[in-house]
Formats: structure tokens, sequence, C-alpha cells
């Protein structure tokens, strides 16, 4: 582990980060009980909408059903999320919240925002791309974030002290968010990297986004989502010539870097953790393989734990709504497994919808805890 990703570590530990995950929401008002030696519950989230995009309200238990491993389980609970969404203009959006927080309300979202930094030494943008990171990150702010809502800022390849423990002051996430770009982080902090130096920063991404999924799991009676903004990694090994000495490196490195990838999404499953990738650079007119393979490594973040990929779009606006109502408006379904897992296999979930024309989005499965330690 690099001095980098422990410090980050460090921080989430020590900040009001962790803290603040547990305080920040009551304990629904029924926890979740214990089955049969142990087994408990898991828990799902849902979202529904229609042929045209839209949320599908009214659903009951029976509408749904739910399979693990290919096998049927019956839905234990039900509930339905349905929170107000933001105003749609910046001017309503903005509120009263500054520096000075008014006591919290009942109810509001919650966001982690993960301001990443290429991995690639060919990046490119340099202080260019820095800026349209710190753009996003601040829009993705001001139209998502109400008053009601809490969001943390974490700079995956920056200073832990550059960071934001959850917070529902718009201004102190601005703070954070300007302080994109400063030593290695930012688009400026990767150019000239070193294979080494690449195969750390892969890694570096993918042990924090399993971290904070890790913490989130502190979070209940909420839906847990992960906003990342401004990766750009290799999904997939790059050709090299056989005297290309620092390529053929990074290309040895990539088994660690697919298992690394494989672990965090495996980890954000298991805790419910949906996440949201965010492409700064928006709409190209680059389609090399470099641009595709990148998009696809985004989109596969999206797939792999139920949530919406916002790249190849200058549409920012839109990708942010459809985040916020991921937030908004869903359905929690929670089933018992037929056993307690206790062989580190990830096990496939597959939700169904009796009734026809819906599309329905959930997490694909979950990896289950590896075996008990007796103890000595």
């Amino acid at each position: 582990m690099t001095a980098r990703l422990r410090s980050t570590f460090d921080w989430l530990a020590a900040s009001g980060l962790l803290a603040l995950m547990v305080s920040a929401r009551p304990a629904p008002a029924q926890e979740p009980p214990t089955f049969r030696s142990g087994v408990r519950l898991v828990y799902v989230d849902v979202s529904v909408t229609d042929a045209g995009g839209d949320v599908v309200r009214g659903l009951g238990r029976d509408d749904f059903e739910i399979f693990e491993d290919g096998q049927p389980h019956q839905v234990a609970t039900f509930s339905f999320v349905d929170l107000p969404m933001p105003p749609r203009s910046r001017a309503a959006a903005a509120g009263t919240v500054g520096r000075e927080v008014p006591a919290r309300p009942a109810e509001g979202r919650t966001f982690v925002v993960l301001l990443d930094s290429p991995s690639t030494a060919r990046a490119g943008g340099g202080a260019s791309y820095d800026l349209l990171v710190r753009r996003v990150a601040r829009q993705f702010v001001e139209q998502s974030v109400s008053p009601s809502d809490e969001a943390a800022i974490v700079h995956v390849q920056g200073a832990s002290r550059d960071s934001q423990g959850f917070t529902r002051s718009r201004e102190l996430l601005y703070e954070s968010i300007d302080r994109y770009g400063r030593g290695l982080s930012g688009a400026s902090g990767s150019i000239g990297l070193t294979s080494q130096e690449q195969i750390s920063r892969h890694l570096d991404t993918y042990r924090v986004l399993q971290d904070v999924a890790e913490r989130l799991d502190a979070l209940t009676g909420r839906r847990r989502g992960i906003v990342w903004i401004g990766a750009q990694l290799r999904f997939a090994p790059p050709d090299c010539g056989p005297f290309d000495l620092s390529c053929l490196a990074f290309r040895n490195a990539f088994p660690a870097m697919l298992a690394a990838h494989r672990d965090a999404m495996s980890v954000a499953n298991r805790h419910n953790v949906t996440v949201y990738p965010v492409d700064p650079a928006g709409l190209t007119t680059d389609l090399g393989p470099g641009e595709l393979d990148r998009r696809a490594a985004l989109q596969a973040v999206a797939d792999d734990t139920g949530g919406l990929a916002v790249v190849a779009t200058n549409d920012f606006a839109a990708g942010f709504r459809a985040i916020v109502r991921d937030h908004s408006t869903y359905y929690l379904l929670g089933y018992v497994p037929a056993v307690e897992h206790r062989d580190s296999a990830f096990h496939r979930i597959d939700v169904r919808i009796k009734r026809g024309g819906l599309t329905v989005r959930a997490r694909k499965g979950y990896l289950a805890a590896g075996p008990a330690v007796r103890p000595d």
C-alpha cells in the first residue's frame, strides 16, 4: 500500500466522514432481523422505469421476483422511498446553505463524490482537464445537492487534507472541489508517469473505491451512492512492442489491476453501494481504442453496481438529474438467502418485474464472506 493511499485511509477513519456516516441518518424503524443461524437479510435497491424512462410508482411486493444464483426467493421486506426532487433552477437549488449549517432535516439524500485523477501517462489535458473536473463537480453540487442532502468529497490521488467529510454546507464542498489539481491530484500531476506509477494509481483508485464502499455500510436506511468524477483508467491491456519495456511492465501488471477492479465491484455489491462514473471530458471526437477503452471501463463500473454512467455526453445536467432520481425514488427489497454463504464467492442477484413493458435496474449480486475462522 502506498503512503498516499495509507494517508487517504487514515483520513477516512479519523476525519468526520466515518463519524458522520454513522450519525447521518437515524436507524430504520425495524432493524434487519436475524434468521437461521445468523443468515441475514440481503437488501437490494431497485429502480423501475417505463418505456419513456419515467419512474414507476405504485408497485407492490407481489410485483417483484428475486432470484439468487437462479433460485427464487421470497421478498421478505418491502418499502418504497419517494423523496422530492431538487428544483431545476440553480437559484432555487442554492437555498441558504453556506458555511453555517441549519439543523438536519428528517429526510434527504447522501452522496460521496470521488475526485479522481488520470492514471495513464498520456491522459492529456493538464490544467484544462483539472478545470473540467472542478467545473463538473461544482455543477453536481449546485444542481443535485439540495439543502436537505449531505455530501462528502474524497480526493483519490490527492492529499487527505483536501477532502471534505459529510456536510450540508455547499460552501465547504466547493472549497474542497477547488483544491482538486494540487500536488498529485488532477491531470497536471499525472504528466510523465512511469509505468509503476500508472500501476499504483490504478490500484489506489480501486482500493479507495473499495474502502469507501465498506465504510458506507454504516449508513442505514438510505441508498448509498458514490459519484466518481475524473478517472481515466485502462480496462484492456495495451499493445506493446517487443522492446517497449515500460509498456510491457504495465501489461504484465494488468491481471493485478483487473483483480483490484473485481474486488472493488464485489465489495460495493456486498454493501449495496451504487457507483455513478462521470467523465468530465464529455463528448469528444476521439474514438480511438484508448478512448473507447476508457469509456468501457466507466460503463462497466456502473453496470456492475446497478448505477448510471455519465459518459460521452455534454449534457451533465440530465445525467445528474438521473442520478438524483435514482436516490429519490426507488424500491428497497430484502430477502433471506437459502444458506449463509461463507465461500468467498460471488452470488448473482436477478430482480424481475411481473408487469410487462417496465425496466428494472439493480445490482448484479454480492460477494459472500469467507469461511469463519475458529479461535485457537
